[in-house]
């Protein structure tokens, strides 16, 4: 089966491409948008697309008008993330509501009713700042990194204070009360959270100190309780620049996978003990330079990396426990988001 995508970057494009059933990636065409397309999210009605352009600090809501060739269209002007370099977005179950992480200040994140054609309403959105700072040179003040709605909770990773912050989500209003912040190592730098599906666990990347925490997870209070810290590298003694960005599981759930910004890696680490600690099983190689995102396609056969300073993708396939090389495609301009059309949106 035959798949379509759109690629996220640091310009002002998004890039349509295709990718075969044998693994081979091929561009179809480019569309212009807002400035620093990053991160696309889809509506829960999955006929809408939700775009940051996080260097004017806006989200735009783009209709998908052409399936098989990776058409969208913008519905409206483009709103206010309600603070500074909009990086991550994530719908609620309901597809009612809209949260945004923001990188560069003024607000933490901001929540996002969804009026009833898709729109983001401003007016009525709420927004919150995180108090504090940390000890490294990017930790000057508050950085959203991650926004998840994950049970009666929403949870927002912060980099600039080494936290990660659970807040009480009302649904029927759209209002936040605190809950639970856990800290990580000072200056770790916590970027991108997941939640494994069906066990009580949740891992972060640490982007500032190469590292991967595991933590057991009570739902029902919306508190994550710290059990292991792990590196990223091959080499954890390695002092050259590396910064982890992307964090997802295989489609089995038998490894987690984080990248390595730096040593151009991704870690594939094993995820199966009983109690949620991780080895390392291998290393793979990103063939290229700085890989801003990675993911698997909706049939959970191919694995794909975007490389943000050599411009290009690369397809793993997956099969059998294992990952092989199958294809690159150049002249793809800082990649930084993989968004499936024909995406189910797994969480």
């Amino acid at each position: 089966m035959s798949q379509l995508f759109l690629v996220g970057t640091g310009e002002k494009v998004v890039y349509s491409c295709h990718l075969s059933s044998t693994g081979q990636l091929q561009k179809l065409d480019e569309q212009t948008t807002g400035d620093g397309p990053s991160w696309l999210q889809l509506s829960l009605t999955k006929n809408i697309i939700y775009i940051v352009n996080e260097f004017v600090h806006k989200i735009a809501t783009y209709s998908i008008e052409d399936r098989l060739h990776g058409k969208i269209s913008l519905l409206s002007t483009p709103v206010s993330s309600l603070g500074e370099t909009p990086c991550h977005l994530d719908v609620h179950p309901s597809g009612k509501y809209l949260g945004v992480a923001n990188y560069g200040g003024k607000s933490t994140f901001a929540i996002f009713p969804l009026l009833e054609n898709g729109i983001p309403d401003v007016e009525h959105a709420i927004t919150q700042d995180i108090e504090g700072s940390g000890p490294k040179p990017q930790q000057v003040h508050s950085r959203g990194h991650c926004i998840l709605f994950h049970g009666s909770y929403v949870y927002v990773v912060d980099l600039g204070t080494d936290s990660i912050n659970s807040y009480h989500f009302d649904d029927s209003t759209g209002q936040i009360k605190p809950n639970h912040r856990t800290l990580t190592e000072a200056g770790a730098g916590p970027r991108h959270l997941v939640f494994h599906p069906t066990k009580p666990l949740a891992y972060v990347c640490n982007e500032l100190n190469s590292t991967t925490n595991a933590y057991s997870v009570d739902k029902s209070l919306g508190k994550l309780t710290h059990i292991q810290t792990i590196t990223t590298r091959k080499n954890p003694n390695d002092k050259t620049d590396n910064a982890p960005a992307e964090i997802t599981f295989s489609p089995d759930y038998k490894y987690l996978l984080v990248s390595n910004r730096g040593d151009n890696t991704i870690i594939v680490y094993n995820c199966d003990l009983p109690d949620g600690q991780l080895t390392i099983h291998e290393h793979l190689d990103c063939k290229g330079a700085f890989a801003r995102y990675f993911g698997f396609d909706p049939t959970g056969q191919f694995l794909l990396i975007a490389n943000q300073n050599s411009n290009n993708l690369i397809c793993y396939s997956y099969k059998n426990e294992k990952f092989n090389f199958c294809s690159e495609l150049s002249g793809i301009k800082t990649g930084q988001h993989i968004f499936w059309l024909n995406n189910e949106e797994k969480k």
